[in-house]
């Protein structure tokens, strides 16, 4: 029994020419679903690839930033009945922080507060520095 006859009679069944238009779709969206198929994965790999090399470099650096994350925030009046608000942090190497925002009711009262401020920094320039124990 000779099996080339039968195997080219196939082979001439699946030639351009004897396949409906129908047909012909469905073999070209195949042919390029395997493609972009193989293309995403071979992407995908490389991509994996570049992120856990970002991720160690990342790490590493990340471990030397500090961090901060927010612990208390008020806010109110002060005394001259402008609005403040007070915020609290922690760092991650376990310093406190705060800020004050206060919302001035004109460009006086702001100027006011600035020079009170300087004086305060003044006299404690002039006391010197607090060391921690």
């Amino acid at each position: 029994m000779n099996a080339m006859p039968q195997i080219s009679a196939l082979f001439e069944s699946l030639s351009p020419r004897h396949l409906s238009t129908s047909q012909k779709i469905i073999i070209i969206v195949s042919l390029f679903s395997t493609f972009a198929g193989v293309f995403l994965f071979v992407n995908s790999q490389a991509r994996k690839a570049m992120l856990k090399t970002q991720d160690a470099s990342t790490s590493t650096s990340a471990s030397n930033e500090l961090r901060f994350r927010q612990t208390m925030i008020f806010h109110g009046r002060t005394e001259d009945g402008e609005r403040y608000v007070n915020s609290f942090y922690k760092a991650s190497d376990c310093e406190s922080l705060s800020k004050v925002v206060v919302f001035f009711n004109s460009v006086e009262s702001a100027k006011r507060e600035l020079e009170s401020e300087e004086r305060r920094a003044s006299l404690l320039v002039e006391h010197g520095p607090v060391i921690d124990s």
